[in-house]
């Protein structure tokens, strides 16, 4: 059996914990679920075991592929990466949601957020991409730019819109500019410029 020391609280195992393994624990550990744990082995030599291991900076928190968190309330002050499933209320400084991640819910990013799997619910962000490989449907709210290159079926807004020639998008779109490339397949309502309030 090891002890693990991981991010201040000790985890013990079998073997080496895997990637998912570590990402639920990050999250238990966020929810205060971790305490306690360190009793249920005899104390042996801690091995550290850093985020940096995993290609994370401190402040990430990965979502392996295979993992599912259901109801969730979190706050990452790095980058949320989605290789599995969330739904829930996410507050995050960048969201990556990789092929084959999903993620659902009322989710807010203060940069970048990549949609290269499958999003449902509101996003709220600086800037949105939804890659060639993404899906959206639901409400997508960039302060900036909103890139779409994959499919979207959603409320879109953002202050500079751009449809890529691999787009599919359907709903409405509301932008302060916008730019499209042939080929783009849209079946939208598109507002563009603002509205003059008579002031001047």
């Amino acid at each position: 059996m090891t002890t693990n020391e991981w991010n201040g609280e000790v985890m013990h195992t079998q073997r080496e914990p895997s990637l998912k393994e570590k990402a639920m624990f990050l999250v238990r550990q966020q929810r205060g679920e971790t305490k306690g744990l360190e009793t249920n082995a005899p104390a042996l030599t801690p091995a550290p075991v850093a985020k940096a291991d995993m290609g994370l900076s401190p402040e990430d928190m990965p979502v392996p592929a295979g993992t599912e968190l259901t109801d969730v309330e979190l706050t990452i002050r790095g980058t949320l990466h989605v290789y599995g499933r969330v739904t829930g209320t996410i507050n995050a400084q960048q969201l990556i949601v990789h092929a084959g991640g999903h993620i659902a819910g009322s989710v807010t990013v203060q940069g970048l957020s990549t949609v290269s799997g499958t999003h449902e619910g509101s996003l709220t962000s600086a800037n949105i991409c939804v890659t060639a490989t993404g899906v959206a449907s639901g409400l997508l709210a960039a302060r900036g730019i909103l890139k779409l290159e994959g499919r979207v079926d959603a409320e879109m807004s953002g202050e500079t819109v751009f449809v890529a020639s691999s787009a599919s998008i359907a709903g409405q779109v509301t932008g302060g500019t916008l730019a499209m490339q042939k080929g783009a397949r849209v079946t939208a309502t598109i507002t563009v410029g603002h509205e003059d309030t008579g002031e001047g």
